[in-house]
Order: C-alpha cells, then structure tokens, then sequence
C-alpha cells in the first residue's frame, strides 16, 4: 500500500483514540454523535490509505483501553510491525527522557510503555504525532514533572498535533 507523497502522515496515540471514543468524560473530544461518526470515518480512510498508523507496542494497550477502536483499525494494518531501526531509534528517544525511563523500569511484564516507540516511528517514517497528552507549557502548575508526548517531541524535533488541531487540519 502506498501513500500519495504530498499528503501528512500521522502516528496516532492511544489517548488520542481513547478522547475521540469519550472514554473520560472529562478530556472527550465530543458527545455530538454525528460528528464522532464523520471523524470515525476519516480515520479509517486515513489507515486504510496507510496515512494514519501506531506502534505494534501499543496494540495491548488498544485492546485494554480502547477496544472498540481496536477492533475497527486493527484489519487495516493499523499496528506497524516493529523493525530494528524502529528499536534503534526508540532507544535515541528513551535516553532522551529519564522520566520515561523511570516509568519503563517500574512497568510490569507485558506492559511496555509505547510513547516512545510512537515518537521513534515518527522520527523514523517522517510521521506526525497526534496525542491528547499535553505539553508542558498547557498543564496547571501543579502538574508539570514529568515528560509527555509532546515534550518529547519537541526535544527530538519531531512534529505533533493534538487530536483537535489534526481533526481540523485534515477536515475530519
């Protein structure tokens, strides 16, 4: 499957997923029905054409949080598979963060973090990130230790979007 060059490729988060699905009533991206539905939509046309994918570790993560998603882009080679330059590169974006290495020492088996397999991938297939977590500098006070998605992302120069601006940039 190939993709037409000219349009943006996106590597999307399970909480981004998990916001469009209204999983937390507090961070849902919409309770208007319809316009779930047309976003729904786009989205799997996007993972169909091969423009809209995740990491292969965040498939347990899908089935746990996100099941329903799980079910409708898991057919559509939604989960990319792992190669060694996706390893190489997941290490690159790991030593860039001792937080999320703290938080991969404390994971229980099977229970790999795949923040940073999703930005390695990004780095990797020219991908842009689209998350739900938010930067630093959009947290409360009380709430900026620690690094999310777009933290890292912006320390290895890799572009991202939160799932409303991606829903807006293509016209979801």
């Amino acid at each position: 499957m190939t993709t037409d060059a000219s349009l943006p490729v996106y590597c999307i988060d399970t909480s981004a997923i998990g916001d469009l699905e209204g999983i937390s009533p507090a961070t849902s991206y919409t309770n208007d029905t319809a316009v779930r539905v047309r976003v729904w939509g786009g989205l799997e046309s996007m993972a169909r054409a091969g423009r809209l994918v995740t990491v292969y570790a965040a498939q347990d993560e899908f089935k746990r949080k996100c099941p329903a998603a799980h079910d409708r882009l898991g057919p559509l080679k939604f989960f990319r598979r792992d190669t060694v330059a996706l390893f190489v590169e997941a290490q690159n974006v790991l030593a860039q963060s001792e937080y999320w290495q703290r938080e991969v020492q404390r994971c229980k088996p099977n229970r790999d973090k795949a923040d940073y397999y999703l930005v390695a991938l990004a780095r990797v297939e020219g991908r842009t990130v689209v998350t739900s977590e938010l930067h630093r500098r959009d947290r409360s006070a009380n709430n900026r230790s620690g690094d999310n998605i777009p933290d890292v992302c912006d320390r290895m120069d890799v572009q991202w979007l939160y799932l409303s601006d991606f829903i807006e940039c293509e016209r979801l």
